[in-house]
């Protein structure tokens, strides 16, 4: 059986960060990983292509390897269904690929069609369905072929959109992290305050600069 993984991308200034393998040892109250999991960050700055595993307790990082691939990343996800990792690229051709997060590399696996120019966010549900925010529109995306549909554009401002397993549904954010829920059948966005984020910390990226959150570019959830 493949193990299940867990694949976040939260853009921080130069670094696509990305969750999936084994949690490492917590410090007491810190949040922890199911044991199956951890994060990774795949760089996209002067370590570009780069892919590095990332302590979840003090955001420190380890070179894992280096992806195949001279543009950089964008949105990721693993599919929940055979735990295969993807990755966006929005180069001059749209495209995505398979990410090995063993070894660092990525394998394209084609170019992304019927979407809007600019590509951000990647989403694939416990069914397997993935989807992208692109332009302010929602979207399906076939992971064989790369085609597109469109689903609808949420009212809201949708800076960051994640997909929680824990309660199979997807989540927009706000560049503020104001929070609202999006209907996958129709696109739609609606306000949800009990979840608005909390953007506050200083992480270190994989180059070892200290970055304050300012406001959300991307969003993941593990599976709890």
């Amino acid at each position: 059986m493949k193990k299940k993984l867990s694949l976040a991308a939260v853009l921080l200034i130069t670094a696509v960060l990305i969750a999936s393998g084994v949690s490492p040892a917590q410090a007491a109250g810190a949040p922890t990983l199911p044991a199956d999991q951890s994060f990774f960050a795949m760089d996209c700055g002067g370590y570009l292509g780069s892919v590095w595993s990332v302590n979840t307790t003090n955001a420190q990082s380890a070179l894992v390897g280096t992806a195949i691939s001279g543009d950089c990343p964008y949105g990721a996800a693993v599919n929940p269904v055979d735990g295969q990792a993807y990755v966006l690229f929005n180069a001059a051709t749209m495209f995505f690929s398979k990410v090995d997060t063993t070894t660092g590399t990525t394998k394209k696996v084609a170019d992304i069609t019927g979407a809007a120019p600019s590509i951000w966010q990647l989403i694939i549900t416990n069914s397997g369905q993935a989807f992208i925010l692109s332009g302010g529109s929602f979207y399906t995306l076939n992971l064989t072929t790369g085609i597109t549909a469109l689903v609808g554009a949420p009212a809201a401002p949708i800076s960051a959109a994640g997909y929680n397993p824990a309660d199979d549904t997807i989540y927009g954010f706000s560049t503020s992290g104001v929070s609202y829920t999006i209907n996958p059948s129709t696109g739609a966005s609606t306000a949800d305050p009990a979840h608005n984020a909390v953007l506050s910390g200083s992480p270190t990226c994989p180059d070892l600069t200290p970055v304050t959150l300012t406001q959300l570019s991307m969003v993941s959830f593990d599976a709890n």
